[in-house]
């Protein structure tokens, strides 16, 4: 079975994606409400990296439910909520929709405040949360998820920077080294599975994740330019698997 999955972000559906080769794949991330997101430039190619500022611009879960469609591939949804009500309002939504596997609770939006608190979470599906790579107290913050129903742990969403006094965040391969880190000292914390995300744009990175401690990985930005680009990258990872 494949360990490479596409993460949420912005190229949106896997469409003209081969995916045979696919875990799964997550959706942006949907709120109570539509949401416009931020407003100006919202995407910029810096040296080996992608910034955003996006601020979380969805539909909101009533018009998705409304235009759902299974893409026969495992699908993991991403919510987000400003308070426990409206995690709790999202997630039961979504248990009975055909081809959902799962939940990932986005607590670490650098463009979006004030959802950062993760609630308990009561659902049929198993359930993720999305950290941030620069959770000062990686420790604390594994030992609340504990009790808050969460089944896996991903690590981790994009960095957030200051740009011309303007906050963005930064996603590809500047953040690997730093994603990585995180998930070799969750792997030490932690029993729950960790899914390494961030900066995977190689088969080698993918094996180092998983030597890290990862039981798999989500692959996100390296799509924006190589459309398909998880098809070369589980062929890489499957060739060095198979000659260790």
């Amino acid at each position: 079975m494949s360990v490479v999955a596409i993460s949420s972000g912005p190229w949106g559906l896997p469409e003209g994606i081969d995916t045979s080769c696919i875990l799964s794949w997550t959706t942006k991330t949907l709120t109570p409400e539509p949401r416009l997101g931020n407003s100006g430039d919202a995407l910029l190619e810096c040296r080996e990296g992608i910034l955003n500022r996006y601020g979380m611009p969805n539909r909101g879960i009533k018009r998705f439910l409304d235009e759902y469609e299974y893409f026969g591939v495992p699908t993991i949804v991403s919510i987000a909520g400003f308070d426990v009500e409206d995690i709790s309002r999202l997630s039961r939504k979504l248990d009975k929709l055909e081809g959902i596997i799962g939940i990932e609770l986005n607590v670490s939006c650098p463009n979006v405040h004030g959802m950062d608190a993760i609630p308990h979470v009561r659902s049929e599906l198993p359930v993720s949360v999305k950290l941030s790579p620069c959770t000062v107290n990686l420790r604390q913050r594994l030992t609340r998820i504990g009790g808050c129903g969460i089944d896996s742990i991903i690590l981790s969403n994009s960095m957030p920077i200051l740009k011309d006094g303007v906050r963005w965040a930064m996603s590809g391969a500047p953040l690997k080294a730093i994603s990585l880190r995180c998930v070799m000292d969750a792997s030490e914390m932690t029993p729950l599975p960790i899914i390494g995300c961030g900066g995977i744009t190689t088969g080698k990175d993918v094996q180092e994740y998983i030597e890290a401690g990862a039981t798999s990985v989500q692959v996100g930005s390296i799509h924006l330019n190589e459309p398909d680009a998880t098809t070369r990258i589980t062929a890489e990872y499957m060739d060095l698997t198979s000659r260790a």
